[in-house]
Formats: C-alpha cells, sequence, structure tokens
C-alpha cells in the first residue's frame, strides 16, 4: 500500500536545485517581457557578462529547459494551457521567477539541512501557509499512489452511473450487456489516469507556492553576508520535515492489497437477468396500444384492399412531409411520420404506487 515513503517513487524528489542560468541565454518571465538580470545572491553560477551584450527573450519552453536540465518537471505538456488556465501561468511564472525547480530533495539532503546549525526565524504566517501546503502535497501524493496502484492491478475505485433509453432493452443479447460492461471499466480506467495524471501538476504546484513563500519572505531580509540558497534549504526543509511529522500523526493511512481487490464497475443487465429469471416473451409496445384496443373491440378492418390503401396513403403523406421540408431548407430527417402522427395530451407525471412489471415498462439502461 501507498504510505509517505511512496514519494520517493514520484518525480517531485530529487536534490535541492538552484540556478545554473548563464547570462549569455537570458531569460524572461513572460514572452514579451524584456530580460532583466536575475539577483547575483541568489544565482551562485551567473557568468557575468557586459550590459551592453544584446540580450534575446528565448520561448518559454527554452527558458524552462535551461532550468530543468535532467526534465523532471510535468509543465510541458501542459504550456499549450499557459493563456487559458490560470495555475498554469502561476506555475510558470514562479518558476522563471525563482528558477528553483518544485522537487523534494532526498531524506539525507533534508536531514542535512534541517541538521546544520544555521538559525533562521520563520514568521508566523510564512510557517502557517507553507505547512498547509505540505500536508496537502502529503495526502494528494497518497491518493495519487492509490490511484497508481489501482490501474496497475487493472481496478476501477467506483462505478459510474449511466441512464441512456435503449429500445428493446430486455431482449439484447449477454454479450452486449457484457460488452457494455467492459466499457464502463474502460471509461473508469481512463478517468483515474487522467486524475493520476493531472495529480502530478498539482504536487508539483503546491511546492511552486511554497517557494514562492519562502523566496519572497528571504529576498526581503537578504544580506551580502547571507548565502541565499543555503538559508532558503534550510527553511524549506525544516518546514518539510515538520508538516511531515505532523500529517503522519494526523492523518488516517490505509494499507491496501490490491492483488485481491475487485472491480466496483457494476454490470448492465435487465432485470430478469439480474434476478436468474425466465426470458421476457409477452410482446408489448407502448405505441401499439391504440390498435390493440381496435382490434380486441372488433373495429380493425384487416381486408386486403383496405390495408394496402393504408399503407399507399400513409406514404404518400410522408414523401410530402418530406418534399415540404426540402423546400423550407430542412433536412429529410427533420421532418417525418412522426410530424403528423396523434399524440396523446400529455398528463402530470404522478409517484407510482405500484412498480410495473419490468417486462411492461420503457426499456431504459440505468446501471
Amino acid at each position: 500500500m501507498s504510505h509517505l515513503s511512496k514519494t520517493s517513487r514520484s518525480n517531485t524528489e530529487n536534490k535541492p536545485v538552484g540556478s545554473k542560468l548563464s547570462l549569455k541565454r537570458p531569460v524572461s518571465n513572460t514572452m514579451n517581457e524584456p530580460f532583466k538580470k536575475p539577483r547575483s545572491s541568489f544565482d551562485l553560477n551567473i557568468d557575468h557578462i557586459n550590459d551592453s551584450q544584446e540580450s534575446v527573450v528565448l520561448p518559454v519552453k527554452d527558458q524552462i529547459n535551461i532550468i530543468d536540465i535532467h526534465k523532471k518537471l510535468c509543465i510541458y505538456e501542459y504550456l499549450p494551457y499557459i493563456h487559458k488556465d490560470l495555475l498554469v501561468k502561476e506555475y510558470v511564472d514562479v518558476l522563471l521567477e525563482t528558477e528553483i525547480l518544485p522537487i523534494i530533495p532526498p531524506l539525507k539532503e533534508i536531514e542535512k539541512y534541517v541538521s546544520n546549525n544555521q538559525q533562521t526565524q520563520i514568521p508566523k504566517e510564512l510557517s502557517i501557509n507553507v505547512i498547509k501546503n505540505f500536508m496537502t502535497f502529503f495526502q494528494k501524493q497518497y491518493h495519487k499512489d492509490n490511484l497508481d496502484d489501482a490501474n496497475k492491478k487493472d481496478v476501477q475505485l467506483t462505478n459510474p452511473i449511466i441512464r441512456f433509453s435503449v429500445s428493446s432493452f430486455q431482449l439484447l443479447p449477454l454479450k452486449t450487456h457484457d460488452d457494455i460492461t467492459d466499457s464502463k471499466k474502460m471509461l473508469m480506467s481512463l478517468i483515474q489516469g487522467h486524475y493520476a495524471e493531472g495529480s502530478s501538476f498539482t504536487l508539483q504546484l503546491l511546492l511552486i507556492r511554497n517557494i514562492k513563500y519562502i523566496f519572497d519572505v528571504l529576498k526581503e531580509r537578504e544580506t551580502p553576508d547571507v548565502d541565499f540558497l543555503p538559508t532558503f534549504w534550510n527553511t524549506f526543509c525544516i518546514l518539510y520535515m515538520k508538516a511531515k511529522t505532523e500529517f503522519l500523526t494526523k492523518f488516517r493511512m490505509k494499507s491496501f492489497n490490491w492483488d485481491e481487490k475487485e472491480s466496483k464497475v457494476q454490470p448492465v443487465l435487465p432485470h430478469w437477468r439480474k434476478e436468474n429469471l425466465e426470458q421476457p416473451k409477452e410482446p408489448f409496445n407502448f405505441y401499439a396500444k391504440e390498435i390493440t384496443s381496435r382490434i380486441e373491440n372488433e373495429k380493425e378492418d384487416f381486408s386486403s384492399a383496405y390495408v394496402t390503401k393504408l399503407y399507399t396513403d400513409v406514404k404518400t403523406r410522408l414523401k410530402n412531409v418530406k418534399s415540404n421540408g426540402a423546400e423550407t431548407g430542412k433536412s429529410e430527417g427533420e421532418e417525418d411520420l412522426r410530424s403528423f402522427a396523434v399524440r396523446p395530451k400529455l398528463k402530470p407525471r404522478r409517484k407510482p404506487i405500484k412498480k410495473k412489471n419490468p417486462t411492461e415498462t420503457d426499456d431504459k439502461m440505468e446501471q
């Protein structure tokens, strides 16, 4: 089962990374914003150049590639949404401003930064905001790991409800019902996969926000005699460990054996199949009520001449309806026999007192 230790398999853990960006390849937060020289106290590996050197604004993806050398971020597939999704824009703006990857350092690195004797005063508001985000991060990672494990074992975690009216649903073959059930399973697996994929973005966004919180506070206090990055990672790791300790004592994590878990998708079957009853044989059709009544009262004529004449008249009326539809610019399918069919007046819906026989109700698939 997924535990917090499983975060090591996610793409949000690595060594802490500062900026190794050279001014020979200047970057900008936006496509059209002119290049601004990074803060030298933060970027410890800057190769300084003359201010007179011409600067070039790189595309956003290229700017991120310079920072994310080993391609550990998930942001690339969301870049087409940068002008449509405020979360994507927030992610990119902070990443390009701070040039710090939203990656959790390995445990040894965290312990090293926490155990040093550097004393950093952490404001109350900063610690509250960052710890809340970290605890949300741990909870999100826990749920993402469960989704990943369920998908690996082909376990669907819920049953999607489908409401779809199907003519003669009671008489569909069993193969059709099995195919529909398999389709529901594939749908749920696809949805679970999309949620797991999107969760990777959410995890990195939470880290991005914490980086921004800490970055802004430390920048206000920046002094020439203090290295920025060690101070940043000391603060980051202290708050990370504090939040993790609190989360482990407050959040109840469950351990699942996914090999024994079964799909929660329910088969799509009519009532008689569910209850293992005899197949429905009695014919029934709502629209046959009137002709049934006429036959029972011996008011229906079945002579060849009458049946032929009636059928011809109906075909002629249908042809006229289609012709009128073509003249008014409507497609053939827009008007048919239904346009002149006599429909019963609608009555107010009432709560059924007694449940009808399954074979005498409108066929409906609702599973």
